[in-house]
């Protein structure tokens, strides 16, 4: 009989830690004008992205998530930048930069 309760214990626990493992972020989300160009990033329960354009200079767009940081690599002027992967649990981030 012991060995059912442990089993039962260990079922139970599981599936609370589950839960909480799997409940969805907030989406945020947010766009501006910036630097001279237009940016676009935010995060949801999947993914976390940057997108930024600027009409006359080199630029890029990373994000920080769950493949560690991952940028677009300079991108030519009047080209979209795009930085997108799966979001980690926490410390998501987005950046963009122009030269």
């Amino acid at each position: 009989m012991p060995v059912r309760k442990t089993l039962t214990s260990l079922v139970i626990g599981s599936t609370i830690a589950l839960a909480i493992v799997t409940v969805p972020t907030v989406a945020t989300a947010e766009t501006s004008w910036v630097g001279g160009g237009y940016w676009d990033r935010g995060a949801d329960n999947k993914d976390v992205w940057s997108f930024y354009d600027h009409a006359t200079k080199v630029h890029k767009a990373s994000t920080l998530g769950r493949e560690g940081t991952k940028s677009s690599g300079w991108i030519q002027s009047g080209k979209r930048a795009i930085s997108i992967q799966l979001v980690k649990l926490s410390g998501n981030r987005a950046y963009y930069d122009f030269k």
